[in-house]
């Protein structure tokens, strides 16, 4: 019952329950002052949150950029193409 973005996120969500990973679809959105930012899945057993990407826009890198400023005790990680093929999920 979850409407992913991308097929890329359907694919990471597949391998994160294959691999037993317990996992949130964006369940929070940062607020960023003019903006805000959401990023694609939270691992609460690591307490570590996941952005899928499969390109970069510019008002994206803009936004990832600020959240890592803005909220530092966050952490976070991107996966591209290259880590989701490294992975087996692509």
């Amino acid at each position: 019952n979850i409407y992913f973005h991308s097929f890329w996120e359907l694919l990471f969500a597949k391998w994160l329950n294959l691999s037993n990973i317990k996992w949130l679809y964006e369940p929070k959105t940062f607020d960023l002052g003019d903006t805000t930012y959401t990023p694609d899945f939270y691992l609460p057993e690591f307490d570590l949150y996941l952005e899928i990407k499969g390109f970069w826009r510019d008002d994206a890198i803009k936004k990832f950029k600020l959240f890592k400023r803005l909220y530092k005790d966050n952490k976070i990680l991107v996966f591209d193409k290259q880590e989701l093929r490294k992975k087996g999920i692509l």
